[in-house]
């Protein structure tokens, strides 16, 4: 499991979007469910890391948001 904190770069669709840091940016998956954050909010991303079927990215199995609330996902749907 990792944790990341960055701000929302990028809405990427439905599902996903892209945060970033002064390291660089990841892809973070959240579905089946619509990403929850908006555009420029900071936000902290727990989960697990993927890069066996293309580029690196994070399956999230929380975002907190900048106002604290916390966002739980199971990806079982």
């Amino acid at each position: 499991m990792v944790t990341v904190q960055g701000t929302v770069a990028r809405i990427l669709d439905a599902e996903a979007l892209r945060t970033s840091d002064a390291c660089g940016n990841i892809r973070v998956y959240v579905g089946p469910r619509v990403a929850p954050a908006e555009l420029g909010e900071a936000v902290t991303v727990h989960g697990f890391v993927v890069d066996a079927l293309g580029p690196r990215q994070i399956y999230a199995r929380s975002i907190t948001r900048a106002d604290g609330t916390e966002v739980s996902f199971d990806h079982r749907d």
